[in-house]
């Protein structure tokens, strides 16, 4: 068995297996360690130049990270039905070059380790073939119905 970690959510106990989370015995939410998307430039997401308009780089790893976190069998319809609402709490971006119209790129998403059990920490890469274009450092918390913290 891998690292283990035992907290509470509320009065339910969890016990934390490397990345599998356990409520009274029954597994009830994994988050991945790595997922990658597909992304074509379309001209929706260009300026006139033909170049990605930086928010739009946002967009692209708000998709990964939805399928990532689908990943496990859950939409994020399900995760929010759960009480798990993600709210990105922090962005660091870095561009390196412009994503072009009609690029074919992929997005790597790798999650990092976490000092905190209420913040999971994203490396979100976006590539066109082997060229880095642009990568963020997210940082993800879970809110319950209520808007308030709580353990992913």
């Amino acid at each position: 068995m891998g690292h283990q970690l035992a907290l509470t959510i509320g009065m339910f106990p969890l016990l934390f297996v490397e990345e599998r989370i356990y409520l009274l015995g029954k597994r009830t939410m994994k988050l991945p360690w790595k997922g990658e998307l597909p992304v074509k430039v379309y001209y929706e997401d260009t300026d006139s130049l033909g170049i990605v308009y930086y928010a739009n780089y946002l967009k692209y790893f708000e998709r990964a990270r939805t399928e990532m976190f689908s990943q496990e069998g859950r939409t994020l319809h399900d995760w929010n039905q759960m009480g798990c609402n993600f709210a990105v709490a922090k962005a660091n971006i870095t561009f390196h070059a412009p994503a072009r119209l009609s690029d074919a790129c992929i997005v790597h998403t790798t999650r990092l380790p976490s000092v905190s059990p209420y913040r999971v920490k994203l490396h979100q890469k976006l590539f066109r073939e082997e060229v880095l274009l642009n990568e963020a450092i997210i940082h993800l918390v879970c809110l319950d119905h209520n808007l308030e913290l709580r353990e992913f």
